[in-house]
């Protein structure tokens, strides 16, 4: 089984000084359970933070198995769908409660934030930066949401981006 290391957000406090000059991105912070989901030869394999296997998330892969998604790995996190009480802690218990129910998992949403290929993950060949990444799922996520209304694949909204560091 290959280990690998997923991205983390870096606090502004400790890592800004490094962002004078550069283009970088501004997301909303999500309080789902961190799911990395592969699509190699058109197979879904869903994984945690730790590389644990997430079985029976149907929705989610199902929707990836379109074949507007091509191979590679979608990081992102899974989350309830929102039953409208504004709770973002019964959200966050609702998700881990479906997650580590046995059988079919469903109700659960991927909130996309990167991609890279499976040549870049297998090879561990350095990513272009962020921003192109995420021009490219947001256009895939462009075509998805013109051809299903239901919708398992949500994009992680942006906040900022450009180069203003007062914006943070």
């Amino acid at each position: 089984i290959k280990v690998f290391d997923i991205q983390a957000s870096k606090g502004w406090e400790k890592h800004g000084k490094k962002m004078l000059g550069k283009e970088f991105v501004i997301t909303q912070k999500m309080d789902g359970v961190r799911c990395l989901v592969i699509k190699r030869d058109g197979e879904i394999t869903c994984y945690s933070r730790s590389g644990h296997v997430y079985e029976d998330m149907i929705e989610i892969a199902c929707d990836y198995a379109l074949p507007m998604f091509p191979d590679g790995v979608y990081d992102g996190e899974a989350l309830a769908v929102d039953d409208g009480t504004g709770s973002t802690l019964g959200l966050f218990q609702k998700t881990k409660s479906i997650i580590s129910r046995n059988g079919v998992k469903t109700g659960l949403r991927h909130c996309l934030f990167d991609y890279i290929s499976l040549d870049m993950f297998d090879n561990e060949d350095k990513s272009p930066q962020y921003t192109k990444r995420r021009d490219f799922i947001e256009e895939l996520h462009r075509r998805y949401s013109e051809m299903t209304s239901h919708m398992s694949i949500q994009l992680l909204p942006v906040l900022y981006k450009g180069k203003d560091l007062e914006q943070v």
